[in-house]
């Protein structure tokens, strides 16, 4: 399979996906924090993303960028 895509040198597209982790009775759960990482789970056929799929996005060329829940008070 290439990895080239001519066809996609003129566009500039942002290559950053926002992640939130967090730990849900004791279990690492990975959230999709903005649009794109939505479509990946939407992908994938689940609310939130493994380190599996994290890994194949990363293969994709995306960089994952872990954001950190707003705390509420």
């Amino acid at each position: 399979m290439s990895t080239d895509c001519s066809k996609c040198e003129g566009y500039r597209v942002s290559m950053i996906i926002q992640v939130e982790i967090k730990t849900v009775y004791g279990e690492e759960r990975i959230y999709p924090a903005c649009a794109k990482a939505s479509v990946f789970a939407k992908l994938v056929g689940q609310k939130t993303l493994t380190r599996r799929d994290i890994n194949n996005i990363k293969e994709l060329g995306y960089t994952i960028e872990v954001v950190q829940a707003k705390a509420v008070l």
